[in-house]
């Protein structure tokens, strides 16, 4: 009997270990995901209490600009982590250069280039909203091995 037409074998679960590391680094994705959106959306807060006249809060708004890089960056690593436990590779590939924006990002309030810094911002917000609602999809706690088990079943 040939290789090509010697049946298939069955899909193997995922080994113990594997699959602790999977979900161990789905938590926390999730949880980093979580608090960088927070600093995300604390950013438009602080600064439109900042125009209301409590001046104080453009202070806050720079703390919670470098806190969301601080995030970005943790985001980043822990995107790396799962995406080698079989995690969605997307989910890395958006989370690296979102924290070369957001550094960009920062740099352009310092400058007080408004032109780039305000609609950046509205953008980055909307991406860190997106981003924390994707990891919490379904398919973000299935790792690549297990859908490709499931494909090949299908077939």
């Amino acid at each position: 009997m040939s290789a090509s037409t010697s049946p298939q074998a069955p899909p193997t679960a995922p080994r113990p270990k594997r699959r602790a590391f999977f979900v161990v680094t789905l938590v926390l994705l999730r949880l980093v995901a979580v608090l960088h959106v927070f600093f995300a959306i604390m950013q438009p807060i602080t600064i439109g209490q900042y125009l209301s006249g409590s001046f104080g809060m453009l202070e806050m708004h720079s703390v919670f600009g470098h806190l969301l890089s601080v995030a970005a960056f943790l985001l980043a690593i822990v995107a790396l982590l799962y995406a080698i436990a079989g995690g969605r590779v997307w989910i890395l590939i958006t989370t690296v250069p979102l924290f070369f924006v957001e550094g960009f990002q920062v740099g352009m309030g310092y400058a007080r280039l408004l032109g780039i810094h305000v609609p950046l911002g509205v953008g980055l917000v909307t991406l860190a909203v997106l981003l924390a609602i994707a990891v919490f999809l379904p398919s973000a706690g299935r790792d690549r091995g297990r859908r490709a088990a499931r494909t090949a079943t299908a077939s």
